[in-house]
């Protein structure tokens, strides 16, 4: 499941807030079991963290080798381009 997240916890509903893993745990729980369900969410999280690193780490190290590559390249075309150039550029026969 590299690059893709799942999570069976819905999204946050409006503004953003650490409030939200609240929506999971009515008031009436027993101390106990509110916080087994807050380990369990932390974990999740938890997994969740690491697999949303795994991918940025992966990512940065594609967009550094796309940027080395596009360097390359960048430098082969002005060297083709300036050969070319020179080429063009022949002297006239009285020159020569």
């Amino acid at each position: 499941m590299r690059g893709q997240l799942s999570t069976n916890l819905p999204p946050p509903q409006g503004e953003l807030s650490c409030n939200w893993i609240g929506n999971f745990l009515p008031s009436g729980m027993a101390d106990e079991d509110r916080m087994v369900k807050i380990e369990s969410a932390l974990a999740h999280l938890d997994q969740l963290t690491e697999a949303l690193n795994e991918t940025v780490i992966e990512q940065d190290k594609t967009l550094r080798r796309l940027n080395q590559q596009l360097e390359q390249l960048t430098e082969r075309m002005a060297k083709d381009n300036a050969d070319s150039i020179k080429s063009n550029n022949a002297k006239p026969p009285h020159y020569q």
